[in-house]
């Protein structure tokens, strides 16, 4: 008994350990499409991911940032929902 017991609390443990990692990397990049150079209506296009480097007033330069760490395709400034009371650092790249 004492076994099945440990190996459930295992099970909740990792179960645990996995969701935590899934929030936090939802929370550090998001999925755009852009639309593809000559397309029609925006509906064929490449897929676009945003990497939240940080808030922006503490990374002045964000593009500039993004940039300097590899994002070859920039990056801005931006709210990540309607409710933020601040500007957030997103850095893209496909």
């Amino acid at each position: 008994m004492a076994m099945k017991l440990m190996y459930f609390f295992l099970f909740v443990y990792i179960a645990l350990l996995i969701s935590e990692g899934n929030a936090t990397n939802a929370g550090r990049t998001m999925a755009t499409k852009a639309a593809a150079a000559g397309a029609r209506d925006g509906k064929s296009g490449r897929t676009e991911w945003l990497y939240v480097a940080g808030e922006c007033a503490k990374l002045p330069g964000c593009n500039k940032y993004c940039v300097s760490n590899g994002f070859r395709l920039g990056g801005h400034c931006q709210k990540l929902s309607p409710q933020a009371s601040s500007l957030s650092c997103v850095c893209k790249y496909t």
